[in-house]
């Protein structure tokens, strides 16, 4: 029988490193995409359990029957006084067994009655320097970052491998050659102001597709939280903006470079991960209504052109009546106050590890 094969099994000696995210409740479904790093939070928890306490199953192990484990599942936890039940990669297509504690992981965003949900997404800058053990200082872990991106095992993959490894990580993303067509395009227009039609504009000239079907991909990628579309403030019906969840993976797919987009796409990100709400305006990248706080991205800018800035957009800012305006850079710093409204420009590397 299969579960006997998969019981029990010693997680004490594997040596992963820790996330922010962990898993704490007795009923817990830990989502996010495939290669953020679940299976490690989960095997993390297991090893701190005797072994014989849990049952792991990993619903990507091709050697598990599903039909036969939803058959003898109950019976062989009751048999071996299972106390945990742990199912990497569920996918919610059998009844669990009514057990104290079910821990699970998925890259599909669904809910579950009585589970706490957790969301995982791949590594944050914080996270990243815990994993660089290269660099002693965070300005050189930052410079590795930006070429690795935001997958944990980019990092620890050769650096002749990585882009390989980042399009496998695109092809996981999708089930299908249309699908990952589609994810293609719109890796290609991160950080642009788009819509859904214009990408089947660009689409239709190469593949047959129909708009219905175009619009269920698209949905089906931003519900699995692989794209995030970004609203203009006070314009819900317009064009929104395009992010990632990896800020270099249209590295993987083309050899021409967008640092500013990039850059853009990575402060998106840690905004997202601090569950901020966020909106984009006219010449501001990212509008925080609930702070009153306008957030550029302008890696490389003098004091000149940060004047040069405020002018073109100060009207923008009274508008919107904003008190603080924060500028993300590589490496310039700097605080002043202009037209009753406070700046500060602070790279990048410094603001991802402020709280």
């Amino acid at each position: 029988m299969q579960l006997e094969n998969l019981y029990p099994v010693d997680f004490k000696k594997i040596n992963l490193l820790d996330r922010k995210v962990k898993i704490e409740n007795t009923k817990t479904l830990l989502l996010g995409v495939k290669g953020s790093g679940k299976s490690s939070v989960l095997i993390n928890y297991l090893k701190e359990l005797k072994k014989e306490l849990f049952l792991y199953i990993n619903f990507n192990d091709e050697r598990v029957n599903k039909k036969e484990l939803e058959k003898n599942l109950n019976e062989f936890i009751i048999k071996n006084k299972i106390e945990v039940l742990a199912i990497d990669n569920f996918d919610f297509s059998i009844k669990l067994p009514q057990l104290k504690s079910t821990v699970l992981t998925s890259n599909q965003f669904k809910s579950l009655d009585g589970f706490e949900i957790k969301e995982l997404f791949p590594l944050d800058f914080e996270e990243y320097i815990l994993f660089d053990k290269r660099h002693q200082e965070a300005i050189h872990s930052f410079n590795s970052f930006l070429k690795d991106g935001t997958f944990p095992k980019i990092y620890f993959t050769q650096h002749y491998e990585k882009v390989r490894e980042a399009q496998k990580n695109i092809k996981n993303f999708t089930d299908n050659e249309t699908e990952l067509l589609i994810l293609k395009q719109l890796i290609l227009s991160s950080g642009f102001i788009i819509s859904p039609f214009q990408i089947f504009t660009t689409l239709k000239k190469k593949i047959k597709l129909s708009k219905d079907k175009l619009y269920y991909i698209i949905d089906k990628f931003k519900k699995n939280k692989i794209i995030f579309f970004v609203d203009k403030f006070n314009h819900p019906k317009a064009n929104k903006k395009l992010y990632l969840i990896d800020f270099s993976l249209k590295n993987a797919l083309t050899f021409n470079k967008n640092f500013l987009k990039e850059f853009e796409n990575m402060v998106f990100l840690e905004l997202l991960k601090r569950d901020k709400l966020i909106y984009f305006s006219d010449e501001i990248e990212f509008y925080l209504p609930n702070e009153n706080l306008a957030i550029l991205t302008i890696p490389f800018l003098t004091l000149n052109s940060i004047k040069e800035k405020i002018k073109k957009i100060e009207n923008k800012l009274l508008i919107l009546k904003i008190k603080k305006l924060k500028i993300i850079t590589v490496s310039f710093e700097l605080n002043l106050k202009e037209n009753n409204t406070f700046i500060e420009a602070i790279p990048f590397w410094i603001w991802a590890t402020q709280d």
